[in-house]
């Protein structure tokens, strides 16, 4: 037996839309499959937005009726619930869905919509999730003023239900005109005409995702509420009717109808003028500047309405695992070239093990088998065309999508001796065991350098590929020639080193200190370099006498490659990637064969003393492929075989 669906009227109104650069056709569009009648009111347009509406009606469908109405005073307070009312009086249905015309409806959702009455026949209004992209289109703004997350839209046609201000909000000034605080309404509620009452309304969705909400605006950089509410509001789209607003996602478009149109709109409706704080501003660039700074929070979006702009439909997925953004600074390098080059083709999403709460297991191995299944079961790694793992943090991470595990480093027993720490032991063990595991998968296996491609296969039998880090030379280059460095001027040798990390070489650094301070020799960490000259990390480096790296361990080391790409000569224990180009290294600088600190300062002393090598450094990264152009190209390769 066929079911018979009620009557649904979808209704919508408009005010010089194309000039406002609203996407109406499409959004109408959108919502035609689920409605019996779409009714469209302009007010008056006076830039070929009616045209277009009959134009559309005449290529569509009948199911779109439109009429034009005079009644449009935007200094009104309740014009916006007016305008709606006026609209819906028009509206035939036995349920309304009335939508604004730049919200779209997914498809996945129609037969949802249409199963509605049958499923809350008692219900007077029914409210969706409304997912409007700040900015980006996985963003959510999460600032007061901001779009809310849900929004009453659908309700059984009766005339007691209106749009307008509900009563507790109203106030009125001396003279009997009627305001109201944005704070409190935005004129467009369903209320019921005769007692001015909020209507009763049912959400479609679960509703204890309001509590998380609340604290969220209260608390916006609370770390474990963002990662609750981003997981909880990525599930609800999945499983839940959803609306998608397209009003904040173009920035430059919503700061132009900010300062010509939304501004006035709101000062005049309240009389007040703290609401329109948002709009506060003298050109659309410094609006976007102070909206940019606005905290946000990211969601999961399997796909997009079909109708959505054409020009912002999603692009390929790539993911990027890593332990940890900043912990490591050559992993952390990395995960920003790969997103800096991808961004523009491809949506980047970088997921990091110690951001996310994975369990209780001390086994590090457990733990990183938690944490897949943790962004599996979330969706976190749905559509993803490829997943970048740094090394064994990907094991297990996906049975149907192409893994690639980014190498960056892999301890030998000789490494291993040199860590003094009383806990390394446990460490290295518990790595073994997860290295043993991820020798069964069949990610595929990429190392950043020839060290560990033949450390790997020597120690763990492992096969891989080879894709050496890349370095910007030209960037390094350009800096050089900047004024703030040509005019730099110090009374004494500048040296510079990254990290401080008992792995980094800090109790080196800690013996030298004195030794620095006596010689008049000032020793600074690039960040602090930086802060202290007002230069960039490119401009330290060509301002510096030398570049120190005392680790104990240099996988492939992003240091080395940036005071290559300077051309500044580099103090470094021999360890690592160092090994692989001993001679190179000392053409340059000086690489010590034992880890103590009088040594290295010997060295440092005998490379500031000593004159400029004629060493080809282009000519050397270029041979051994770690110019930023070779790296590019190979990764791009790479990523072509799947995505």
């Amino acid at each position: 037996m066929k079911i018979k669906y009620p009557k649904i009227s979808g209704y919508c109104v408009l005010k010089d839309a194309i000039s406002r650069k609203i996407p109406f056709e499409q959004s109408i569009k959108s919502f035609m499959p689920v409605c019996d009648e779409v009714v469209v009111v302009d007010f008056n347009s006076s830039d070929g937005t009616y045209e277009k509406l009959l134009e559309l009606q005449k290529n569509e469908s009948l199911k779109l009726k439109i009429s034009q109405s005079n009644d449009w005073d935007q200094d009104k307070p309740n014009m916006f619930g007016v305008a709606k009312n006026i609209a819906r009086s028009k509206c035939t249905g036995d349920w309304c869905l009335q939508f604004d015309a730049d919200e779209f409806l997914h498809e996945k959702d129609y037969d949802k919509i249409l199963n509605l009455p049958l499923k809350y026949p008692d219900a007077k209004v029914l409210d969706f999730l409304v997912f409007t992209p700040f900015g980006e289109y996985n963003k959510f703004g999460i600032f007061k003023g901001s779009e809310n997350y849900w929004k009453w839209r659908f309700f059984k046609r009766d005339d007691n239900i209106q749009h307008g201000c509900h009563g507790a909000a109203r106030q009125y000034d001396i003279n009997g005109n009627m305001f109201f605080s944005k704070e409190k309404s935005d004129s467009c509620e369903y209320i019921d005409k005769n007692t001015l009452q909020v209507m009763p309304h049912t959400p479609v969705f679960n509703p204890n995702i309001e509590i998380i909400y609340q604290q969220l605006l209260n608390n916006p950089n609370d770390r474990v509420l963002r990662n609750k509410f981003a997981v909880m509001f990525s599930n609800l789209m999945k499983e839940n009717i959803c609306i998608y607003h397209y009003s904040w996602f173009d920035l430059e478009r919503k700061a132009e109808n900010g300062l010509n149109f939304w501004k006035n709109s709101y000062a005049s409706k309240n009389n007040l003028t703290e609401h329109s704080n948002l709009f506060q501003g003298n050109s659309k660039e410094e609006l976007i500047e102070k909206w940019q700074q606005l905290p946000t929070v990211n969601l999961l979006v399997e796909s997009y309405p079909k109708y959505w702009p054409e020009q912002i439909k999603r692009k390929p997925i790539i993911v990027n695992i890593s332990l940890d953004r900043n912990g490591n600074a050559g992993v952390e390098q990395w995960g920003k070239e790969l997103e800096s080059m991808v961004s523009k083709d491809f949506e980047f999403r970088w997921f990091a093990f110690n951001d996310y709460a994975t369990g209780q297991s001390a086994n590090e191995s457990d733990k990183a088998k938690e944490f897949s299944a943790f962004l599996d079961k979330k969706g976190y790694l749905d559509g993803a065309k490829i997943i970048f793992a740094d090394g064994f943090w990907g094991c297990g991470i996906s049975d149907d999508k192409p893994v690639v595990s980014m190498i960056h480093g892999v301890w030998s027993d000789s490494e291993r001796n040199k860590w003094e720490d009383g806990l390394s032991h446990i460490r290295i063990k518990l790595l073994d065991a997860q290295l043993k595991y991820w020798q069964e998968t069949k990610h595929r296996k990429i190392c950043v350098s020839n060290f560990i491609q033949k450390l790997l296969k020597e120690k763990y039998n492992i096969d891989s590929e080879l894709l050496s880090n890349g370095v910007d030379v030209d960037k390094f280059l350009r800096a050089s020639l900047s004024p703030k460095v040509t005019e730099f001027k110090h009374d004494k040798p500048i040296i510079i080193h990254g990290i401080t990390s008992h792995r980094k070489g800090i109790e080196i650094l800690a013996k030298l200190i004195d030794k620095f301070a006596d010689d008049n020799i000032e020793i600074l960490k690039i960040d602090e370099a930086q802060h202290k000259f007002g230069l960039s990390k490119e401009e330290i480096f060509a301002v510096a006498n030398l570049v120190f790296i005392p680790s104990k361990w240099e996988a492939n080391s992003y240091l080395l490659l940036e005071a290559l790409a300077a051309q500044k000569p580099v103090v470094a224990y021999n360890c690592g990637i160092l090994r692989e180009h001993k001679e190179d290294w000392n053409n340059l600088g000086k690489v010590v064969e034992l880890y103590d600190a009088d040594i290295m300062w010997l060295a440092i002393k005998e490379v500031l003393a000593r004159a400029k090598s004629n060493f080809s450094i282009n000519d050397f990264l270029a041979k051994n492929h770690y110019l930023l152009g070779q790296w590019q190209h190979n990764i791009m390769k790479l990523i072509g075989e799947y995505a």
